[in-house]
């Protein structure tokens, strides 16, 4: 006979609750039957609570990088709105604060969209973009990686109209919406990963060109010897707030 599983018993461990069943005068099938589905349940709830982890954080990432971009289009919005304030105290309309306003509501829109498929705990960034694509037949560019990823075509062409009909600042630089930036811990440990992949490259190739080789294989091993330069080279020059690829191979499209 198969009894249901009482909550007490999930919390209990393995020899704990053999002892709490037999004490209890279970029949010695019934224990063992109990015991194999305990075991089996606390090891589903434990794979699940990595999954909602992982999924969790991965787009704690993605929005990470949308909280610290509105933090800066509010900023920039309070100081233009400082400048704009006549005597009266009364804002004047302007097309800085108006693109700043615009850009702004997109990042809102934007940030609460991805904090509901965050919340699901469902599908990573990699996943749900498979889903959407299956689902709407959109495709989202670049594994949805970033928070830019998740913003229409035509939404990035208002934005981007609005901030370049604006006349170059006095000081500073032009600012660029929807540019792909994340925070300077996830660009070190990013680039920490591909500094220790570009090293491990570079020792093999060194093996390789030890070896004996045709003049063919030693034409590939130099054009393999210049990738890693190059890479090594764009690597250096990157902001440390610029998204990074998984495999080093991909600085050389960048």
């Amino acid at each position: 006979m198969k009894t249901d599983l009482k909550p007490s018993w999930l919390a209990m461990s393995i020899p704990r609750l053999e002892r709490h069943l037999t004490a209890k005068q279970y029949p010695t099938d019934l224990v063992q039957d109990i015991v194999r589905r305990v075991t089996t349940a606390k090891e589903q709830r434990r794979r699940q609570r990595i999954k909602t982890t992982k999924v969790h954080q991965l787009w704690a990432d993605v929005l990470r990088a949308a909280r610290i971009e509105i933090a800066g289009v509010r900023t920039m919005k309070c100081q233009t709105a400082a400048l704009l304030k006549g005597a009266g105290g009364v804002l004047q309309p302007d097309a800085k604060y108006k693109a700043l306003s615009e850009y702004e509501d997109v990042l809102i829109a934007t940030i609460e969209k991805l904090r509901k498929v965050q919340k699901a705990d469902t599908h990573t960034p990699s996943q749900f973009v498979q889903y959407i694509q299956k689902e709407t037949g959109r495709l989202i560019p670049n594994a949805g990686e970033h928070w830019t990823d998740y913003v229409g075509a035509a939404t990035k062409l208002r934005i981007d109209a609005l901030f370049s009909d604006l006349p170059d600042p006095t000081r500073g630089k032009r600012k660029t919406p929807f540019e792909r930036r994340i925070s300077q811990e996830e660009h070190a440990v990013a680039r920490g990963h591909l500094v220790s992949q570009l090293a491990k490259a570079q020792a093999e190739l060194e093996e390789r060109f030890a070896m004996p080789s045709t003049s063919a294989g030693r034409q590939a091993l130099e054009e393999l010897e210049q990738d890693i330069q190059r890479a090594n080279y764009v690597l250096d020059k990157l902001k440390n707030t610029t998204p990074l690829p998984a495999r080093w191979q991909g600085l050389l499209d960048m």
